[in-house]
């Protein structure tokens, strides 16, 4: 009767149903159940431990393309201001007298040299 509870016990840890497994191994009162079930408890650690270190990976991952890209943005925003700010300053003065008159561009003219 064990060989054949064994033999399914083996099936189904080929097939990954640890669980199913588990509950067949914890009713065979026998030495080798006992050492099966240590066995499971062994690869359901190494699982466990190996989603947990494939999450870890996912989020450094997302979290460096995320940086990147935040950098990315930083950059480009500072990049263009500066090119906004050297146009604006290549204006002639009429068109600064009239946008002050206007009052537009207050933040741009305080950057005019």
């Amino acid at each position: 009767m064990s060989k054949v509870r064994f033999s399914n016990v083996r099936q189904l840890i080929a097939e990954k149903r640890y669980g199913e497994a588990r509950i067949i191994l914890e009713d065979i009162d026998h030495l080798k159940a006992q050492e099966w079930l240590w066995r499971l408890d062994k690869i359901e650690g190494k699982h466990k431990r190996n989603r947990r270190l494939k999450f870890i990976g996912g989020l450094v991952v997302l979290i460096l393309i995320a940086g990147g890209a935040l950098s990315f943005v930083a950059l480009r925003a500072v990049r263009d201001f500066d090119d906004d700010i050297a146009c604006l300053n290549q204006l002639p003065e009429s068109v600064w007298d009239a946008c002050q008159a206007a009052g537009g561009y207050t933040e741009y003219m305080q950057t005019r040299p």
